[in-house]
């Protein structure tokens, strides 16, 4: 909803957003970059550093932000900021109430935009909080028994997480049903193997819902090393992943 609000109004005779939560909305601060012709190898070394203390800078704020109660926290101080921005930039005192999140920075995603806030203002935009009852033939109903003529509905509702994590079936060792086991909290070990599930490896798994980037090259790193560990040692194992019949080193190592 961020990203299509601002890409559309303009070519809307009125736009109606139906918001089921506020959501924290933080600058997105772009620039325009010129073109550098020539990369020197000084100009490369710092843009590197530069990209450097940026990440971390990133990584340590995203921490101070969403952890309580630590000498560094400072999730309230954030949020007092944020909603002091968000509140300026809204310009209709009825619609400000109804933008701010009850929730803390970090509980939901966070959202990034420097056009999105700015739309609520336009004359031909609509902010309806009233949960949608039903979707009728010339548009909604709300929970209020309002009805809202539409000619395009688009639908852009986020997505179902954990659909999304478990998207299929997964029987692991003894029968072992993934979704059961995890429930509502899906957990493994570094976000990536779960017990009972000895072939089965997740690609930004549970609690790696940060830096897609970094998060799946190191989750791709932990898969090959295993594999090909597994690829090497031969052994015999009863079922259950003991191993009593062959030693699964080299006969070196049982030296030591």
């Amino acid at each position: 909803g961020v990203q299509v609000l601002p890409s559309i109004i303009n070519d809307c005779k009125k736009l109606t957003l139906f918001q089921r939560t506020p959501a924290w909305v933080f600058p997105k601060g772009e620039q325009d970059y010129d073109g550098i012709k020539t990369i020197t190898t000084i100009k490369f070394l710092k843009d590197l550093l530069e990209r450097l203390i940026i990440y971390k800078d990133l990584d340590w704020g995203w921490q101070k932000t969403t952890t309580k109660n630590r000498w560094y926290s400072e999730g309230e101080k954030t949020m007092q900021i944020i909603q002091g921005m968000m509140e300026s930039v809204v310009e209709d005192s009825s619609m400000r109430k109804n933008i701010i999140p009850s929730h803390g920075a970090g509980v939901k995603r966070m959202t990034f935009s420097d056009d999105y806030l700015q739309a609520f203002n336009k004359n031909n935009f609509k902010l309806v909080t009233d949960p949608i009852k039903k979707m009728t033939k010339e548009g909604i109903e709300t929970k209020n028994g309002e009805n809202i003529n539409l000619d395009i509905l688009v639908y852009a509702t986020g997505f179902d997480s954990m659909k999304s994590a478990v998207p299929f079936e997964v029987i692991g060792s003894n029968g072992q049903n993934l979704r059961k086991f995890w429930g509502k909290s899906p957990r493994a070990y570094k976000g990536i193997c779960v017990p009972k599930m000895p072939n089965y490896f997740i690609m930004f798994g549970p609690s790696t819902i940060y830096d897609r980037m970094f998060m799946s090259e190191r989750a791709g790193i932990f898969v090959a090393d295993a594999v090909h560990k597994l690829s090497t040692i031969l052994y015999y194992e009863d079922g259950e992943g003991f191993n009593w019949l062959l030693y699964p080193y080299s006969l070196l190592y049982y030296t030591w």
